[in-house]
């Protein structure tokens, strides 16, 4: 009960803050007078009072107008633009839910008595073990929220979506059903998750879009396609191997280079007893037999864009 009461009060001063910097936006500034805004304010104390609040959010409105217009941008267009950054801050909070707000005070708290332990809520439970596994049922479509529509940034090669021909990066989602002849749900506005949660489900099930192509507008015409979802593959995660030659001091040498760009483990088919479970240790053990076999001459374990 604490937990969701703070939020409350959170959510209602990013409704007021956000109503107010939407004021601010419409003033005109001088540009002319002697004054700074703090950016970085790790080591600043927090306002004491409201008018306080207020000084540092005219301050911050006028800093984001200034860096667009150095950037380019006219008044007008400035204005535009923050207009939907500042709308996107109280989208964003608006669409937190339950079990979101339950997982933020769970792991503030979790945080003060042990840095390494994480609460996660069903959903986040979820995509943590797809990551660790390398693997999910869905299209093969990866996502993006931008400015109210869920938009396609690229397709995973042999997915279901890559084979179907029917979707292209650059499209937006705009409705989601299940089934051929389900009723499409309107998802313009949703959070991502929600989104996602959609669109992914069992092998060899049905999942029916409407899309807006990537050249049409706004009000452009949209199109309605079904995609059979399979099992997906995240391969570009997977440990990997290459061979680099090359000639040192009229020798010739083979440096064997293995890159593992995250840690993985598929938990729930290691439980199972299956074989043919993936992890970081199974795949790495294999290539560097490979490499071996290859006779290299070095190896050399590639960690660099590994956040483990």
């Amino acid at each position: 009960e604490p937990g969701f009461a703070i939020f409350h009060v959170y959510r209602t001063r990013v409704n007021k803050q956000v109503d107010l910097a939407l004021e601010y936006i419409k003033r005109d500034f001088d540009f002319n007078i002697d004054e700074w805004y703090e950016t970085d304010r790790d080591d600043v104390l927090w306002p004491s009072t409201q008018a306080e609040v207020n000084e540092l959010w005219r301050k911050r409105v006028k800093n984001d107008i200034l860096s667009l217009k150095i950037s380019g941008q006219s008044l007008e267009e400035a204005r535009d633009t923050l207009t939907k950054r500042y709308e996107q801050i109280r989208t964003r909070t608006s669409q937190l839910n339950a079990n979101d707000v339950f997982q933020l005070f769970m792991n503030a708290y979790l945080l003060t008595v042990e840095p390494h332990t994480t609460y996660l809520s069903p959903r986040a439970s979820a995509n943590f073990k797809i990551r660790m596994s390398l693997s999910l049922e869905g299209i093969g479509a990866v996502l993006q929220s931008r400015n109210e529509y869920t938009r396609v940034t690229s397709i995973v090669p042999g997915g279901p979506a890559d084979l179907s021909k029917q979707l292209k990066a650059g499209d937006r989602i705009v409705g989601v059903g299940e089934g051929v002849k389900s009723k499409i749900d309107d998802v313009i506005g949703w959070r991502l998750d929600d989104v996602v949660e959609r669109i992914r489900g069992p092998k060899d099930t049905t999942v029916k879009l409407r899309i807006l192509p990537r050249k049409a507008g706004n009000s452009g015409e949209t199109k309605d396609i079904v995609i059979t979802r399979d099992k997906i593959k995240l391969e570009e995660q997977a440990a990997k191997k290459s061979i680099l030659e090359f000639t040192h001091e009229g020798r010739h040498y083979k440096l064997g280079v293995i890159d593992i760009p995250t840690f993985y483990a598929d938990l729930d088919g290691r439980a199972q007893g299956d074989p043919q479970y993936r992890s970081t240790t199974k795949d790495t053990r294999q290539l560097i037999q490979d490499l071996k076999n290859e006779n290299v001459d070095a190896l050399l374990i590639d960690l660099r864009g590994n956040p483990g």
